[in-house]
C-alpha cells in the first residue's frame, strides 16, 4: 500500500512538472541544389509554445543521412513537453557544407505536422566562407500555397537541371518561395507543388522566377492560388529561364493575367 501511494504521488509531481517524455518525429528533406548533400554532424532544436528542448544529433545507423533532394526521418525523445512546434534551430559542428531544404515535425501528442522552410537556402558550415554556423526556422503563416505549372511543348522547353525559385508579390507583402524541387519538367507536362503555413499575401500580383542550375527551362504558365485568391501568370513570349545570360534570361518577372 506504501509503495502504491509512492507510486501515485511520483505520477502526480510528474503531471504536475510536465514532465513526461515527448517523442517528437523529424522528417527532414535535404535540398535538391548541387553540393547540398553532406556528410557533417547535424544537430536539431525544437522551440515550442511551452519551452525548448536540448540539442539533440540527427543520426540513422540503416543508412548515409543528407543525401541530395533525399529526405531522413528521426524519432527524438524529448525529457520535458516544449508544446506546439514553432520554430527549429539547426546547426553543424562540421566544416562540411550542408543545406536542409524543408523540416517537418510532429508527435502524437500534437499531431497535426509543422512546416519549416529554409526560404533563404542557407548553407551550415563551421567554414564562414562555405556558410553558418546555425539557422532558426519558424512557422510563418496559417495558410497553404498552391503552384501549378505547365512546360511548354515547344521543341527544348523541357529540363532536367533547373531549380526554378518564386518570389511571390501581393498587396501584403512579398514571399520568397523554396525551389520548385522537380526531377525534371517534361515537355508539356503540368507539375504541382505545395507550401503549408505560409504568410497571407492578399491580392496576388506579380511573381519573379529566378532558376538555379544551366538547364533552360521554358514554361506557358505558373497558377499560384492561396486560401484568398489564385492568380494566372503567363510566359507570353515563352521566354527561358536559366543562370546562363547568354542563353535565356536569368530573372523573369511576370504581372497577373486574369
Amino acid at each position: 500500500m506504501v509503495c502504491l501511494m509512492k507510486l501515485v504521488m511520483v505520477f502526480v509531481v510528474m503531471v504536475v512538472e510536465g514532465t513526461f517524455a515527448v517523442t517528437y518525429n523529424i522528417d527532414l528533406m535535404t535540398a535538391p541544389s548541387e553540393h547540398a548533400e553532406s556528410d557533417g554532424r547535424v544537430y536539431i532544436r525544437i522551440h515550442g509554445t511551452k519551452g525548448s528542448t536540448t540539442w539533440y544529433h540527427l543520426d540513422r545507423s540503416d543508412r548515409n543521412d543528407f543525401r541530395r533532394g533525399e529526405s531522413d526521418i528521426y524519432k527524438v525523445v524529448s525529457s520535458t513537453d516544449v508544446g506546439v512546434p514553432t520554430c527549429i534551430s539547426i546547426k553543424t559542428t562540421s566544416d562540411d557544407a550542408f543545406e536542409p531544404f524543408w523540416v517537418k515535425v510532429y508527435s502524437s501528442a500534437y499531431p497535426e505536422q509543422k512546416y519549416f522552410y529554409n526560404l533563404k537556402a542557407k548553407r551550415l558550415s563551421t567554414t564562414a566562407s562555405k556558410g553558418v554556423r546555425e539557422i532558426k526556422l519558424c512557422v510563418v503563416g496559417e495558410g497553404s500555397i498552391y503552384i501549378a505549372s505547365q512546360t511548354s511543348s515547344k521543341d527544348h522547353a523541357d529540363s532536367k537541371n533547373v531549380l526554378p525559385r518564386l518570389v511571390i508579390e501581393g498587396a501584403k507583402g512579398k514571399l520568397e518561395l523554396p525551389y520548385l524541387h522537380q526531377r525534371s519538367f517534361k515537355k508539356g507536362a503540368i507539375d504541382t507543388f505545395q507550401y503549408h503555413e505560409m504568410q497571407d499575401l492578399g491580392e496576388l500580383k506579380a511573381i519573379t522566377v529566378d532558376p538555379r542550375g544551366d538547364d533552360a527551362w521554358t514554361f506557358d504558365y505558373i497558377i499560384v492560388t492561396t486560401a484568398t485568391d489564385s492568380a494566372v501568370f503567363r510566359n507570353r513570349y515563352l521566354s527561358p529561364v536559366c543562370t546562363a545570360s547568354s542563353k535565356c534570361k536569368t530573372s523573369l518577372k511576370l504581372s497577373r493575367s486574369n
